[in-house]
């Protein structure tokens, strides 16, 4: 902490000897899709504004120092002065005007673009929250202190003036405009303020909580994000009532924004960037897999949105074209033996805009998945299985690359081939997870029991294809087909049930169920004796425990 207190210029390094011949051709980025990696720092990024990221400038305060490039591919370290800063929020005006905030030392500025600064102490604050251009007046931007509360400047930076007349509280750490004339803030004791007469006075805010360090705004819509570590909340009314975001288990927030086509973006701690499309009712992580887990800046940019982590990245991402995300770098089949068939999911998400069209590549033989490609607006589940197989027993591994025209990712599918074994299931009511040959599977959904029939319903696919069975499903005829490769101990059997419909077909002879296949929370689920006892398998019953076993020799 440098504590500087009469103003001080430090130069920064000047490109080719001026900041205007920093417009030089850009170099290549990392890249995924609307994915791109722009610069792997040393050391962890604290904060970071941009003016364009198709090739404009950029500012970025690492924990080694603090960086400037003129086109997103070039960065060059500003003076060694800067270095000791503890910098946590950044900014760009488009007049040459740069700001960095930080915690001990106040507010620093350059009116040239990066060349020179100075230490700004007419604020007479040491700790800078948040510095927010203004999205409606070029020359206009604000400042949310831990010290004296809310300041303004309407020249770039060249004077301020404290506002905030009703606001309880010097601890301000954030502010945004939902629209013009309309100022939201958050405080880290006093919840939330807004003012709608462009500043000039504040009045409280109804919302759960008093401590909030982050807002975000739909400029288009209009709803609100407030957050702190552990929780977010929303409004669609301007701020007259919230309703609680629901985070995925163990998210810290460390930033909200949100995207131009109204999507909430929130930074994390540890499971790095989560976007929602359905106002924070589900999220899907960016990049599952990438390095980049600790997010430490994000915000906003030219029809793109940035990130910086701790482990040093610096990156942007196209938010108005399709994108691809999966729901995880490695899918886990587990223990397999040879004459059984396990399968598990991976989901594709299209996490931008418009329609995804994406494919399954490198797919081994003795895999399956259903579907291997396809078109999303939103997201497609994949199937993958394998078995029964007369693979040797042993433990594999392949590498899976996803394509599409919103990036590549790649998928590790993992799982243990052993000797062939009887089949075994204990299947608890209400359990989600089922036991397979001694081993936890977890299930999508779990088994119930129709009280009014008195019968036992499973869902299709697990206890199918834990007898190696193959499982087929068409949305249009809402039919499912099971099949099952004859043994030395059974004959094949194709089985074909019809939602809604107690008659089934067992090898091409119709049978009459105790009870129709039904689909509950978007799952097939069929009686299970009758499933048990078509593949040739005993079911047993517990009531004590109320576990059905299900026991089958292939």
């Amino acid at each position: 902490m440098k504590r500087v207190i009469a103003t001080v210029l430090v130069t920064a390094l000047v490109f080719s000897g001026s900041v205007l011949s920093w417009r030089v051709p850009r170099a290549s980025a990392q890249s995924s899709g609307g994915w791109q990696v722009l610069k792997l720092f040393s050391s962890g990024v604290t904060a970071a504004a941009g003016e364009d990221a198709g090739g404009g400038l950029w500012l970025v305060a690492t924990k080694a120092g603090v960086y400037g490039s003129p086109n997103g591919g070039t960065f060059a370290r500003l003076s060694s002065s800067l270095d000791g800063l503890d910098v946590h929020t950044a900014a760009i005006l488009q007049s040459g005007h740069w700001f960095l905030g930080t915690d001990g030392d106040g507010l620093y500025v350059s009116t040239d673009g990066g060349v020179s600064w100075r230490q700004d102490t007419s604020l007479d604050c040491v700790n800078i929250a948040h510095i927010r251009p203004d999205r409606f007046r070029p020359q206009r931007l604000f400042v949310a202190s831990l010290c004296h509360g809310l300041y303004s400047s309407t020249d770039a930076g060249s004077t301020w003036k404290g506002m905030g007349k009703g606001i309880a509280t010097f601890f301000v750490t954030d502010i945004v405009q939902p629209r013009a004339g309309v100022l939201v803030v958050s405080t880290r004791d006093k919840g939330l303020y807004r003012s709608t007469d462009d500043g000039v006075s504040f009045a409280t805010l109804r919302a759960p909580g008093t401590s909030y360090e982050w807002l975000a705004a739909d400029s288009t819509k209009g709803t609100l994000y407030a957050g702190s570590a552990r929780s977010i909340i929303r409004s669609t009314n301007g701020g007259d009532s919230w309703l609680t975001v629901t985070l995925p288990a163990g998210a810290t927030v460390t930033g909200l924004a949100v995207t131009t086509q109204g999507r909430l973006v929130v930074a994390t701690a540890a499971q790095g960037v989560l976007l929602s499309k359905d106002l924070g009712t589900s999220f899907v992580r960016l990049r599952a897999g990438s390095s980049s887990i600790s997010i430490t800046a994000l915000g906003l940019v030219g029809g793109a949105a940035f990130f910086g982590s701790a482990e040093g990245e610096l990156g942007t991402w196209t938010t108005s074209e399709p994108f691809l995300c999966l729901s995880a770098a490695e899918v886990q089949l587990g223990t397999v033996p040879g004459n059984q068939r396990r399968t598990s999911s991976l989901t594709v998400t299209n996490a931008g805009e418009g329609t995804l069209s994406w494919r399954l590549e490198n797919l081994p033989s003795y895999l399956t998945a259903t579907p291997a490609a396809g078109s999303t607006s939103v997201r497609s589940v994949v199937a993958i299985s394998v078995g029964p197989t007369d693979m040797s027993p042993k433990t594999y591994q392949n590498l899976v690359r996803v394509t599409s025209d919103g990036g590549e990712q790649f998928v590790t599918i993992r799982f243990e081939i052993t000797e062939a074994a009887p089949v075994r299931i204990d299947l608890t009511v209400g359990s989600k997870t089922v036991l397979v040959g001694g081993v936890k599977v977890a299930l999508d959904a779990p088994a119930f029991i129709d009280a009014k029939i008195g019968r036992m319903f499973v869902p299709v696919r697990m206890i199918s294809e834990a007898f190696g069975a193959q499982v087929t499903w068409n949305e249009a005829q809402q039919k499912v087909w099971l099949k099952l490769e004859a043994t030395t101990q059974h004959p094949a059997a194709l089985i074909v049930l019809h939602i809604g419909d107690r008659t089934a077909q067992v090898n091409g002879r119709a049978v009459l169920l105790e009870a129709a296949p039904r689909i509950t929370g978007s799952r097939t689920f069929v009686p299970l004796r009758f499933v048990a006892e078509a593949f040739g398998a005993d079911v047993s019953w517990n009531a004590t425990t109320r576990t059905a076993t299900i026991q089958f020799m292939p």
